[in-house]
């Protein structure tokens, strides 16, 4: 038996239907819960990494911070690290060295398919160190990661921003995370 469709004189809905379908809308979205696969594509992997910077002032610096993937190639981070100028020869804390990176990597081999995966990365670099005003710099990244293990990623990093850089990196990951 084919069913009628009531259409009101004015073509509007009355104002009780309207207010009904928009709360139904908003408990929709409201109690809408990510899938496995979109949480693990959107949560933030910390990690951890002891640089030295060789420049006018050659420092050694231990950092800690974090990175999101966009995409399956594509990773944003950003980096906080603090060390010691070495060639000061002082004791007294008066040489501290610190600095704040935010970058992006491309992962040449985002599936994992290789042993040691390559990766290119460029940002920005602010650098500060103790009795000097805060420098900013472009950051230029080349890197390779390392086979999974144990729930982390290990990396070695060369990089220029700053002066030229060297890094060990450890990133939190699993096996088949970008």
């Amino acid at each position: 038996m084919p069913r009628r469709i009531v259409v009101m004189r004015s073509g509007v809905p009355p104002a009780s239907i309207l207010r009904a379908g928009l709360w139904a809308a908003a408990a929709g979205v409201l109690a809408a819960r990510p899938t496995p696969a979109q949480q693990a594509a959107s949560r933030f992997a910390p990690e951890g990494r002891v640089d030295v910077v060789v420049a006018r002032a050659t420092a050694v610096q231990g950092g800690a911070g974090a990175s999101t993937p966009l995409g399956t190639s594509f990773r944003l981070g950003a980096v906080a690290g603090v060390g010691a100028i070495l060639d000061g020869g002082s004791t007294d804390g008066s040489r501290v060295s610190a600095r704040v990176d935010v970058f992006g990597r491309l992962l040449v081999d985002p599936l994992k398919e290789w042993r040691w995966g390559p990766y290119v990365g460029g940002g920005a670099s602010v650098r500060s160190d103790y009795g000097h005003r805060p420098r900013g710099y472009l950051l230029a990244l080349l890197g390779v990661e390392g086979p999974w293990m144990g729930g982390w990623i290990p990396a070695i990093e060369l990089g220029l921003g700053g002066g030229t850089r060297i890094g060990v990196v450890l990133q939190r990951g699993g096996r088949g995370e970008p």
